[in-house]
């Protein structure tokens, strides 16, 4: 059984530039939710992205 920490990576929401959780695929649920959905701003609510939002 390996004990070596998983990297994080990037959200796989498009839109999202947050890092996901590591062992996870999407930052927060927002982003799992709108998966199949063609966004070009992501809101998932952490800083970085509400930022992009907004400008």
């Amino acid at each position: 059984m390996s004990t070596t920490p998983v990297a994080p990576i990037k959200c796989a929401h498009m839109a999202c530039t947050c890092m996901a959780p590591a062992g996870k695929k999407y930052c927060s649920t927002h982003c799992e939710d709108a998966k199949k959905l063609t966004t070009l701003a992501c809101h998932c609510g952490h800083p970085g992205c509400d930022e992009k939002a907004a400008a």
